[in-house]
Order: structure tokens, then C-alpha cells, then sequence
């Protein structure tokens, strides 16, 4: 019986015979130089590399758009919302009664060297700057005199 020719299982030849080596190459060093920069060495030859400097800053741009105010918050706990002159502006210096948000009255009370602020309520007061001056407070917390 005849033989058939086999087939390469490959597509490709033969290979070929290596060629001949090549030169061998060089290596270079970087040696940084305080202050300076670097100096790069590649066999015999040697390259200084300098620091660059910053250059001046640009003016400054345009400024963009405000943005959308936020919403007010909510009233802290001792804000003050009024500030009333019992018997009127009759002096440079007086005491004066304080309104917190909540409708609460803050007033000084004096005793001899003794002063403090105090919550006051419905009642009758005199004032103790020396004036002695008369006023109310009601039950709604309303203060006349």
C-alpha cells in the first residue's frame, strides 16, 4: 500500500539558526544633589539635571454666583425677642426686662451688692436701679406700668 505524506503540525518552518549576540548595553545612575537636582551618569557621560523654580501665580478668576440662601433655623432656647424698658426711657442707665422666645421674662434683682438675672411671673415689682419704678406682669405675661 502506498504512504501518504504527512503534514506539518505546524504552520510554521523549520527554525533557523540564532544569530550573533549583540553589544552589551549600559546602565545609567541617577544620584540626586541636594538642593541642586540630579546628576545622571551613563558610562563616561554625565548629564546635570536642575530643579525647576515656580512660576508666578495667575490672577485670581471671576467669581461664580452666590448659591440659594439655606432656611432659617429654628429659635434657640433663650433667644431674646424683646427688650423692655419698665416706666419708659427715663435714664441713660436702667434696669430692663428681657423677653425669651417662649414669652418667659428675664429681670435683674438686686439686693445691696447682691444682683442677679431672675425669671420673673404675674405679679407687681419695683425696680431696684434706684428709680424705683412700679410695673405688672399679668397672667399672659403682658408688662405695663
Amino acid at each position: 500500500t502506498p504512504s501518504t505524506p504527512s503534514t506539518p503540525s505546524t504552520p510554521y518552518g523549520v527554525d533557523g539558526v540564532d544569530g550573533v549576540d549583540g553589544v552589551d548595553g549600559s546602565s545609567c545612575i541617577v544620584t540626586e544633589v541636594e538642593n541642586q537636582g540630579a546628576l545622571v551618569t551613563c558610562g563616561d557621560t554625565m548629564v546635570m539635571i536642575f530643579n525647576g523654580e515656580d512660576g508666578e501665580d495667575g490672577e485670581d478668576g471671576q467669581n461664580g454666583e452666590n448659591g440659594q440662601d439655606g432656611q432659617n433655623g429654628a429659635a434657640g432656647l433663650s433667644s431674646i425677642i424683646e427688650v423692655i424698658d419698665p416706666c419708659g426711657d427715663e435714664e441713660e442707665y436702667e434696669e430692663v426686662i428681657l423677653r425669651l422666645h417662649d414669652g418667659s421674662l428675664i429681670a435683674l434683682y438686686g439686693n445691696g451688692n447682691k444682683k442677679a438675672l431672675t425669671f420673673i411671673g404675674p405679679g407687681d415689682y419695683t425696680t431696684s436701679d434706684g428709680l424705683a419704678c412700679e410695673f405688672s406682669v399679668d397672667e399672659d405675661f403682658n408688662v405695663t406700668w
